[in-house]
């Protein structure tokens, strides 16, 4: 539907669009449609059934939880994402060198929207995951320390600094459609300048 914050007769209706693309040859490899009101995770939620086995899944804070991990896992791929709200412990689980853990984190009490009671009854109750603790560091910026949360759990096979290399490169992909978004004025923030 059309927006609230656009005038009646001078705006049009707003789709959301999820693009699974390739962090290695940047192409689109799969596209979800949704409505202005429906959220980022219902639109994952649609498109997880693509994922192939054996992938690696780099997503931003939305899927950083214990849902987003688990659905990742049962279609054989894996998950590098910023801990969504989950506070970490550091002291529990097992340490696998400076701050990189295995932890398990536990299914919550409240089922989300986007899952009906089946599917999140199939859910396991508990999922070991991976916690790594990054500093990222840009000139001219202070450095932001970031949580990642993955599914990758061997660190021989897959060490903490290669995966903060690759979340960083995904967020560094992110922020090159946010400016393409800007520039050609397909982004909602500029959509309500140009409503007023």
């Amino acid at each position: 539907p059309q927006p609230k914050f656009q005038r009646p007769g001078c705006g049009f209706p707003i789709m959301k669009l999820m693009v699974i693309g390739s962090l290695r040859s940047g192409a689109v490899v799969h596209t979800v449609r949704g409505n202005y009101f429906q959220n980022e995770m219902r639109l994952f939620h649609a498109a997880r059934p693509t994922l192939a086995a054996n992938e690696i899944v780099i997503y931003d804070r939305a899927a950083g939880h214990f849902v987003g991990a688990v659905q990742v896992r049962a279609q054989g791929a894996d998950l590098i994402s910023r801990v969504a709200v989950r506070k970490i412990d550091w002291r529990k689980g097992r340490r696998l060198g400076r701050d990189d853990r295995l932890v398990e984190w536990r299914k919550g009490q409240q089922k989300p929207k986007y899952l009906s009671k089946a599917e999140w009854d199939l859910l396991p109750d508990t999922l070991t995951v991976r916690v790594v603790r990054v500093r990222v560091s840009q000139r001219g910026f202070r450095t932001r320390e970031l949580t990642l949360v993955t599914t990758l759990l061997d660190p021989k096979l897959y060490p903490a600094e290669e995966i903060a290399q690759a979340y960083v490169r995904r967020w560094k992909l992110e922020m090159c459609l946010d400016d393409l978004k800007t520039t050609l004025g397909m982004d909602h923030r500029s959509e309500e300048h140009t409503s007023e």
